[in-house]
């Protein structure tokens, strides 16, 4: 599938051209595109977002901090 190949090849040119242009905040956003460039290309092939589950877990880790303090 050759939208694979295209959308890597983005991925790693945005990592080469953050390292490049030495800006922090554009580092670290690369960093966690780059983290997450799996999850973000397994979209493509399913359609289907985690994005619910993901506040779930969100809310979970609230109730936890707040049940520590």
């Amino acid at each position: 599938t050759t939208y694979l190949v295209h959308y890597r090849t983005g991925f790693a040119r945005l990592g080469s051209q953050a390292r490049e242009n030495k800006v922090l905040q554009l580092m670290n956003m690369a960093s966690a595109v780059m983290a997450h460039r799996i999850g973000i290309l397994a979209w493509y092939d399913s359609n289907i977002s985690t994005g619910n589950l993901d506040d779930i877990n969100n809310k979970i880790k609230v109730l936890k901090r707040v049940i520590q303090r």
